[in-house]
């Protein structure tokens, strides 16, 4: 990074406990994982308003559903990721966009507390079988 003259622009924050990290700071989130079995991370990214360039396997097309609310690209393939990414960089309508509906999203399908409220019907309709 520092060899490219990107130290001032790229942050490495490295292992963190912290879930306050400063997600919605981001320009891009960016997870080239070959083996993101659901996408954690890029929910909470998405929560925090972030854009995010996920890596196009596992558990991450289904959570981007790309073009709508992320961007996917080949994670074996550098090219690919600095492609998402520059796409976003350059096309700032689209990264609110995608930032916005990525945070709808997030909210929608996994915010705990309804996720807590959809497990609990499970249980009690599950029980009322009984």
């Amino acid at each position: 990074v520092e060899s490219l003259g990107l130290g001032k622009s790229v942050i490495f924050t490295g292992y963190s406990t912290n879930p306050a990290l400063p997600l919605a700071d981001l320009d891009v989130y960016v997870i080239p994982t070959d083996n993101e079995t659901f996408g954690m991370s890029a929910l909470e990214a998405m929560a925090m308003e972030a854009p995010v360039v996920g890596a196009d396997n596992g558990g991450l097309p289904e959570v981007l559903d790309h073009g709508a609310c992320g961007l996917l690209a080949n994670p074996r393939d550098p090219a690919s990721l600095a492609q998402a990414v520059i796409r976003y960089l350059s096309d700032e309508d689209l990264r609110k966009t995608m930032s916005r509906k990525g945070r709808e999203k997030a909210q929608r399908l996994y915010d705990r507390v309804k996720s807590m409220d959809r497990l609990e019907k499970i249980y009690q309709d599950t029980l009322s079988e009984s």
